[in-house]
């Protein structure tokens, strides 16, 4: 249950790696449970990384590029 998760945070870290859908999706939880700075969010098709940043309340900035794939961090 990410809503319970996300009130015991904000932890230190959250790393998510999984598709770009789940992560609009689930993206109120998971940004609630990580502090400023402290978020990063991978397995993206670059073609999907604006729909992502849109999602989160948090300014994400492309930390990494590969074959096709993003890395987001804030």
């Amino acid at each position: 249950d990410l809503d319970a998760a996300a009130a015991r945070g904000p932890f230190d870290l959250v790393v998510a790696n999984i598709l770009a859908g789940t992560l609009i999706e689930l993206a109120r939880p998971i940004d609630a449970s990580a502090p400023p700075g402290g978020l990063v969010l991978s397995g993206i098709l670059e073609e999907r990384a604006d729909a992502v940043q849109a999602a989160y309340r948090r300014d994400l900035v492309a930390a990494d590029r590969l074959d096709g794939w993003v890395v987001l961090v804030g």
